[in-house]
């Protein structure tokens, strides 16, 4: 997670303001866009939208798209207020104390929290190395929803509110319940955040 100065930073750089109106969209469908969108909103940007499917069902339904060199903020104003950024809710970001106290909570019977880890089976089972040589297996209590339920393999974007409604359903998350979402770097897992 950056910094606010470093968030800042690189927002001045792409003239993007927290009052502008945001649309946010992956390559790929919906692998990392949900986390882009969630920071922005961490960060205090308040019209902030997806792209459900991203640019490959944009190509798909033949839309227009440019190509060519782009540098960061070209063609938006100079002028504005690109630098007022500033977290909104910091309790929006669990700390690793945190999450122990839930864990604890869990153990002895506490079903007031839920921690979803987002991550294929064979990552939360500690069948196969993690990347960048983190600890395999996963948080004790934890329930695994693998983000890659939430998409809908012929769109790429979200599958259908029915649709997610009966992936947690299947693996027991209370939609209603304090939860912790969690992967291994915090990409992935917003899509089930988002879900």
């Amino acid at each position: 997670m950056p910094s606010v100065e470093m968030f800042k930073e690189h927002m001045e750089r792409m003239r993007i303001g927290k009052d502008c109106e945001i649309v946010c969209y992956d390559h790929v469908g919906m692998f990392s866009v949900a986390r882009c969108a969630w920071m922005l909103r961490y960060f205090g940007a308040g019209n902030v939208r997806i792209m459900n499917g991203g640019l490959q069902k944009w190509l798909k339904e033949g839309r227009a798209v440019y190509s060519g060199a782009y540098t960061p903020g070209e063609g938006l104003p100079t002028e504005g207020d690109y630098a007022s950024w500033v977290v909104q809710d910091p309790s929006d970001l669990a700390h690793l104390d945190q999450v122990h106290s839930i864990v604890s909570k869990l153990h002895h019977g506490d079903k007031s929290w839920q921690i979803i880890d987002s991550r294929p089976p064979p990552r939360f089972n500690g069948e196969v190395e993690e990347p960048a040589g983190t600890r395999q297996g996963h948080i004790p209590y934890s329930i695994n929803v693998p983000f890659t339920e939430m998409i809908d393999a012929e769109t790429g974007g979200l599958k259908s509110n029915e649709a997610l409604t009966a992936v947690f359903e299947a693996r027991g998350v209370d939609v209603n319940k304090e939860t912790v979402h969690m992967c291994n770097v915090g990409v992935t897992t917003c899509t089930i955040k988002l879900a």
